[in-house]
């Protein structure tokens, strides 16, 4: 990829993945089996809520924000958010914390937009996190912004102190036998009049989930018309960033999906192409699907009955799937002994980003994938850590890099020394790298 970019003059690798087109066979490959069936879990019942630990203080029940806008600003924000939807954006988070913005406008009656009720909101809005905080105090400065535009008196906050206040919380894994031990504490889910396959359906969605990348909400959106069987894809359509794929799946989890559809058609579950497949049944169609908080009630359910949890013993966000499913693609073309380098467009328009650029952020650098790329270089040349001290280091890398970081930034290295990079980082990540047999230029 690297020299075709420097064919086409390219500055970097995110330019001329503009230009692939992979095969759907060849991307079918960066899909992810079935995990192998394991023993189930007790699935917890009762008071099951209590046994979070509380990892901060709770600010109890908030008051609910009525729908519209009633504050003396309430048709500028009605005009900011039909302007921000007409250049293309779905503002759907940013409603909602405007509306809280209005609702706090219109309790202290506030007249003139200043400093001192800038600040006296920003202290209502305590109980969440850094992000969350950071978020909301960004899309008010946005309706500010745009609103001094014809009242030049109005107050404007500075841009400095929205900044991430605290380091983005990091992924916690799943492995494939955890989620295979997920899936079968799933099959012991109570199935209900309204959703008699409430237990397969949310063992199909966890499917989707680790094995092909899916976000949650794409998984929630599906409809039966966005599975086609003759080539056992799916179509993800108008997602993040208005984008469309293509995700091809394995052919177990196909014959997985399959048999799942099968099933809806003995129970009596509607099957037309606009159905949804994440069908819950409390609601008619189109709003028959499970609703995100509600989905990610059972995952935490599950996750505390079969002790996937975190050091603090919170279990994984559901979007840690999307960093499992690229984790364990990477892992499963190691021990394959391919050229991972090569697969990373796959994994990139896999997951529907643009270049590998994108999709460092879900790769983490293991134990066991530091593991299995050093025994793959020991393999390939079976240097001794002595030879290896006569040659000088070429590179030093930032203690902590992820392997993609590694890769995206020495694009010249052949394929065959990239995992004498990847044995070094793992052995000792704060010193410089060596590679024996080969020097840069």
């Amino acid at each position: 990829m690297k020299c075709i970019g420097d064919t086409l003059g390219h500055r970097n690798l995110t330019s001329t993945a503009q230009y692939l087109r992979l095969n759907v066979d060849d991307l079918r490959k960066a899909g992810l089996p079935v995990p192998k069936p394991a023993p189930a879990m007790p699935l917890l019942t009762g008071d099951w809520h209590t046994r979070f630990p509380k990892v901060r203080a709770q600010a109890g029940p908030q008051p609910r924000s009525r729908p519209g806008f009633r504050s003396a600003f309430g048709k500028a924000i009605e005009q900011y958010i039909g302007t921000r939807r007409t250049l293309g954006c779905k503002y759907a988070k940013e409603v909602s914390a405007l509306r809280g913005w209005d609702t706090f406008l219109y309790q202290q009656k506030v007249k003139t937009l200043n400093r001192e009720c800038f600040c006296l909101w920003t202290k209502t809005n305590s109980h969440l996190t850094a992000k969350t905080q950071s978020n909301y105090w960004y899309c008010v400065r946005g309706f500010l912004v745009h609103y001094a535009r014809q009242h030049p008196h109005c107050f404007v906050p500075d841009q400095t102190p929205f900044r991430r206040l605290s380091p983005a919380r990091l992924p916690r894994l799943v492995s494939t036998e955890e989620m295979a031990r997920l899936l079968a504490t799933a099959a012991q889910l109570e199935n209900r009049k309204s959703t008699p396959l409430r237990s397969h359906t949310v063992q199909i969605g966890l499917t989707l989930l680790f094995c092909c990348g899916l976000r949650a909400g794409e998984l929630l959106r599906l409809q039966l018309r966005h599975y086609e069987v003759a080539d056992q894809l799916l179509r993800i359509e108008e997602t993040k960033f208005n984008k469309s794929r293509l995700v091809p799946l394995a052919p177990s989890v196909a014959l997985a999906l399959e048999r799942y559809l099968e099933q809806r058609r003995h129970c009596g579950i509607p099957t037309k192409p606009e159905s949804v497949l994440m069908w819950c049944g409390r609601l008619p169609e189109p709003k028959a699907a499970y609703a995100l908080p509600s989905f990610t009630d059972i995952w935490k359910r599950l996750c505390l009955s079969a002790g996937v949890v975190d050091e603090r013993g919170r279990p994984p966000r559901v979007h840690d799937l999307r960093h499992s499913f690229a984790v364990e693609a990477l892992h499963r073309w190691y021990e394959q002994g391919v050229n991972v380098q090569s697969r990373l467009p796959h994994l990139a328009a896999y997951l529907g980003h643009t270049g590998p650029s994108s999709s460092h952020y879900y790769l983490h650098l293991t134990p066991t994938l530091r593991s299995v790329a050093s025994q793959r270089f020991y393999r390939a040349f079976g240097a001794s850590q002595r030879q290896e001290e006569h040659y000088e280091p070429l590179f030093h890398f930032h203690p902590g890099s992820s392997v993609t970081w590694v890769l995206d930034r020495l694009p010249a290295v052949p394929a065959q020394y990239e995992f004498a990079l990847l044995a070094q980082l793992s052995r000792q990540p704060k010193t410089p790298v060596k590679i024996r047999g080969w020097k840069k230029g």
